[in-house]
């Protein structure tokens, strides 16, 4: 949650989790859409879908990614943004 709302990233938070296998990766969102339940304040700045957690304001998004997608999409497309990131930062 803090790297969806708190980093400020002038492309938008774009916020994956990566795991072994789909039911890991739902679990881990499981924890997160709990939270939102939780806090009123957060269901009104998220959209809640089944393996995403978007921004309203459409500045980012949660998404998770079982093993088997990763190897799809490709790991040099999925850090490219966060090698950006990175390099803007300073520490």
């Amino acid at each position: 949650m803090y790297k969806l709302f708190s980093w400020l990233s002038w492309s938008g938070n774009q916020v994956y989790t990566l795991c072994n296998d789909e039911d890991q990766a739902a679990d881990d969102l499981e924890l997160g859409k709990k939270l939102i339940s939780a806090n009123p304040e957060l269901e009104d700045m998220l959209i809640v879908k089944r393996n995403t957690i978007e921004r309203k304001d459409g500045k980012g998004f949660w998404e998770i990614l079982p093993a088997g997608d990763v190897v799809g999409v490709g790991l040099a497309a999925l850090l490219r943004p966060l090698r950006s990131e990175l390099i803007k930062c300073h520490f």
